[in-house]
Parts: C-alpha cells; structure tokens; sequence
C-alpha cells in the first residue's frame, strides 16, 4: 500500500512497500495533494504489478 505524505514545507512525498519488503520513498517536490493522490494510485499499481509478477 502507498501513502501520499504532506511535508511540514508544502513538499509532497510518497512511501511505499516494496517487493523485497523495504519501505521506499519518492519525493514530489511541490505538488498539489490532488496530484500526489494520483501518482500514489499509480505507484500502487506498479508496486502491485511487482509483487505479483
């Protein structure tokens, strides 16, 4: 599961397990919430895509 992570700074970021069970981060940089909900969908998916092969 991915979460859309809102910086004391106004920076979005969003944190992710990944397949080899490490947490990662990327970070957005200025974004809207809006926008960084929409790159979290698609982190999901792709992280998702991994696990499952």
């Amino acid at each position: 599961m991915a979460s859309a992570i809102e910086d004391p700074n106004g920076r979005k970021r969003i944190q992710f397990v990944a397949a080899d069970s490490t947490r990662k981060t990327v970070r957005l940089g200025k974004a809207s919430m809006r926008d960084a909900e929409q790159v979290c969908r698609h982190v999901e998916a792709l992280a998702a895509a991994t696990i499952n092969g």
